[in-house]
């Protein structure tokens, strides 16, 4: 008789061990994190110091490099700094979803938290490649720059500059990211090559492969990116794949292989900077001129370098701090995203550790009420955003958060407009960083009506982080309020630029505000 409760005890006893253990997890996955800051960067990662101050370094560099050379327009503007996250481990990457890859971006879980893209990367992909990361940070500078450009022009150009490096205190571009070669093969292939005595990962394209550069010219983000098909075949992939390197040879024949072509492709960005249309900024800049021959014969060339040099004198030293577990918890929710049950599963459990750690902080419970509306359950995620007003009553990330969930509603109660004008009135004397500034300025423009001051906010909120497509399409209502049409339509067409995360109804309806302003023309 005694048996069964041995066994019942045993089993409550491994019950105990595993619960202990998973705690245990748990803290080791949160524990020992630190932040590296630099002039233009924050690093969140569990590697060690010394190594995570070294990459730092290495990246500030780069990215000093490249905006003392490139994109003016992008890198002159007050901006946030880049966000990254490297894993030490390159099974959580794979745990995410992402196998054999060295690292991606991370797209905010919902649009109800006050949440960036993470570049994600592997401290292995992190410490050999910076492609992926100088790949982004063009991608993002040239959304900034001309968000009404082509995709060939946007992902020719990111690519271009996607295997700069640093030589000494020079900057050197133009290696080789795609290589054309005479193949019997049906598809491109990648792999990591020494190229130009430098290791960088080239896609190799059968040279029949290539696109017609006319063609590829005129190509819209469905056609481009194989997108909007039912079914998309492996011929679709390999056409997309194609479309890349065709866009990059077109990039690198404009900037170093033809110097004929330089103050033609000088005015063609210039043209597209002010809005000028693709088709007409083309026609001003390369009428008369046969690219498309040009383009052809450089398929077989060899690939020249080129040079920039560079005044690293103002870096300093990163700074090196401590992450508490709850932030790294929460950090760690946004990675896994929420688009699966497992995901969201993970994202929870996350979730409930930073409430755990602690339970008087808004910060988890507004993670709480952003995932349940994420799931459609809107009571009780607001529910819980009303708990975190409640524990943080005069906070400004809660109240910004606060106005961005109610301020745009129509259905609310006597009471909640009572909230939003206390929440804006107190946000107008605390607002400190571009997400709080935006949400006073929503407060003020939505709420108040008052286009004049709710445009001050925005602007302090670009001035302060100019990547954020919420801002501009809110400083976009504001100017169109005005009277300002042509500001209007610009301030539109960067948050379609910049909104590339985000669903199809966003960008039609940011479109659908253009299209009015034009007809007003």
């Amino acid at each position: 008789m005694s048996v069964p409760w041995l066994r019942v005890l045993f089993l409550l006893l491994l019950s105990a061990a595993f619960g202990c253990a998973g705690t245990s997890n748990m803290d080791k996955q949160t524990l020992g994190w630190i932040r590296v800051e630099t002039e233009d960067l924050v690093i969140r990662t569990d590697v060690d110091a010394d190594d995570a101050v070294e990459l730092a370094k290495r990246y500030q560099r780069l990215r000093t490099a490249i905006a003392q050379n490139e994109f003016p327009c992008a890198f002159e503007r007050g901006n946030a700094p880049m966000e990254l996250v490297i894993l030490k481990d390159e099974r959580e990457l794979e745990a995410i979803g992402r196998r054999y890859d060295i690292g991606f971006p991370i797209s905010p879980p919902s649009n109800k938290l006050d949440a960036k893209t993470q570049l994600a990367m592997t401290r292995r992909g992190a410490g050999s490649y910076t492609q992926l990361f100088v790949g982004q940070l063009a991608y993002g500078a040239m959304r900034l720059c001309f968000p009404e450009a082509p995709p060939w022009f946007v992902e020719g150009m990111s690519s271009f500059y996607e295997t700069a490096r640093m030589e000494g205190d020079e900057l050197v571009i133009g290696m080789p990211r795609y290589a054309f070669v005479e193949s019997n093969d049906t598809e491109p292939s990648a792999d990591i090559y020494d190229v130009h005595a430098n290791r960088a990962l080239v896609t190799v394209i059968p040279r029949r492969r290539a696109p017609d550069f006319d063609e590829l010219r005129r190509l819209d983000v469905e056609g481009f990116y194989r997108r909007g098909r039912k079914y998309r075949t492996p011929d679709d992939f390999i056409v997309r794949d194609s479309n890349y390197a065709g866009s990059w040879l077109a990039i690198h024949m404009f900037q170093l292989g033809e110097p004929s072509f330089a103050d033609a492709f000088a005015l063609y960005l210039g043209s597209l900077s002010r809005g000028v249309d693709d088709e007409q900024a083309w026609k001003d800049a390369f009428g008369g001129i046969d690219v498309a021959a040009r383009y052809d014969d450089y398929l077989v060339e060899d690939f020249a370098m080129g040079r920039r040099p560079v005044d690293l004198s103002r870096s300093s030293e990163p700074l090196v701090t401590s992450i508490l577990p709850v932030d790294v918890a929460l950090l760690r929710a946004q990675m896994w995203g929420w688009r699966t049950d497992a995901q969201r599963g993970e994202s929870l459990a996350y979730i409930d550790y930073a409430a755990q750690q602690a339970p008087t902080s808004p910060e988890p419970m507004l993670y709480r009420a952003a995932w349940l509306d994420d799931r459609g359950d809107q009571a009780a995620a607001e529910g819980w955003l009303q708990q975190a007003i409640d524990a943080a009553p005069n906070d400004p990330e809660t109240l910004a958060t606060a106005i961005l969930w109610y301020a745009r509603r129509r259905d609310l109660r006597e009471d909640r407009r009572a909230d939003l004008d206390r929440w804006g009135e107190t946000l107008r004397g605390s607002a400190q960083n571009s997400f709080q500034f935006q949400e006073l300025g929503e407060y003020l423009l939505r709420v108040k009506g008052d286009r004049e001051a709710a445009l001050e906010a925005l602007n302090r909120a670009l001035f302060l982080d100019a990547t954020r497509w919420r801002t501009y399409a809110l400083a976009g209502d504001a100017l169109r309020d005005l009277g300002r049409r042509e500001e209007a339509i610009r301030a539109y067409y960067t948050a379609i630029g910049l909104s590339r995360t985000q669903g199809k109804r966003v960008r039609a309806a940011l479109k659908e505000e253009i299209a009015k302003l034009e007809a007003q023309r």
